[in-house]
C-alpha cells in the first residue's frame, strides 16, 4: 500500500489535472457540466468518509452542485479540493488501515479520490 504522503501526491496530481480539464471545458460545457458536478460531489463525499473514520470534530458539509459556468465550476473546485486536501492532510500512515463504511480502509478511499480525479479529468478533456 502506498504511504499517506504518496497518496496525497497522487491526489494533488489528480486535482491539477481536473482543474486543467474544468478550465478547458467552456466549449463543451453542456456535456461536461454534469460530470464536473458529479466528481466534485463524489470527491467531497470521499473526504467526509475519511473525516468520519478519523473521528474529526468538524466534518465537511456534503454538497450538491448546480454549476452554470466554468467560472462557477472553478470556484466550486477550489472549495472542494481545498477541503479534501485539508482532510487528507490529517491522515498518517498508521491511519491508512482504519476501516471505513464504504471501502476497505482509508488508504483505499484516498486511492479512489486520486483515481477518480484523474479519470474524470480525462473524460472531461475527451469531451464527454
Amino acid at each position: 500500500m502506498a504511504s499517506a504522503e504518496e497518496l496525497r501526491t497522487e491526489i494533488k496530481t489528480g486535482y491539477d489535472e481536473l482543474k486543467e480539464a474544468i478550465s478547458g471545458a467552456e466549449s463543451k460545457w453542456d456535456s461536461a457540466r454534469l460530470g464536473i458536478e458529479s466528481v466534485l460531489r463524489s470527491e467531497l463525499d470521499l473526504a467526509v468518509t475519511v473525516a468520519e473514520t478519523m473521528e474529526a470534530l468538524k466534518l465537511p458539509d456534503r454538497q450538491q452542485f448546480e454549476l452554470t459556468t466554468v467560472a462557477d465550476a472553478l470556484t466550486a473546485f477550489e472549495d472542494v479540493s481545498g477541503t479534501c486536501i485539508k482532510v487528507f492532510g490529517y491522515v498518517e500512515d498508521r491511519d491508512m488501515v482504519k476501516r471505513t463504511p464504504v471501502m476497505d480502509d482509508i488508504g483505499g478511499v484516498m486511492q479512489a479520490a486520486a483515481d477518480q480525479a484523474k479519470g474524470s479529468a480525462a473524460t472531461i478533456k475527451a469531451g464527454s
